[in-house]
């Protein structure tokens, strides 16, 4: 998306709304697959560019809301996000690890769970090893 990297005081301001709203109702423990689902559905039917954006979006961790879905086990928002092929699996967060690292390391124990986190073939990495976090720009 362009001015991204130099957003003027309108666009900052509602980079913080959509922040905010987007880690409210995808990445936190209690967060319900169902608005997930709504609020991907209306970014990518409105402003389809922004939805790799969106899904990628990082907070001062480095954690993005598949970060945050697969800690809290919410296996339903995870495949939601890895199904909009956009997900970049291989950020690292300023702990050092990769949504696929923390997959490796979920308590998944349903068949459904685990075929969410073992789908190999619907994470979307790059050949390339995880560079080291690097905190957003101000």
């Amino acid at each position: 998306m362009e001015n991204m990297d130099n957003p003027n005081d309108d666009m900052r301001k509602a980079l913080v709304v959509l922040f905010h709203n987007w880690f409210s109702i995808a990445a936190e423990e209690s967060a319900v697959a169902n608005s997930v689902s709504l609020y991907l559905g209306e970014v990518k039917k409105t402003t389809p560019p922004l939805l790799a954006f969106l899904v990628n979006l990082a907070d001062d961790n480095g954690n993005t809301a598949l970060h945050y879905s697969l800690s809290h086990c919410n296996y339903s928002i995870v495949s939601l996000l890895l199904d909009t092929g956009l997900c970049e699996t291989d950020n690292v967060n300023k702990a050092g690890y990769t949504a696929v690292m923390l997959a490796a390391l979920t308590a998944a124990d349903r068949h459904d769970d685990l075929e969410v986190v073992g789908g190999s073939w619907r994470w979307r990495t790059s050949t390339e090893p995880p560079a080291r976090y690097t905190p957003p720009t101000q």
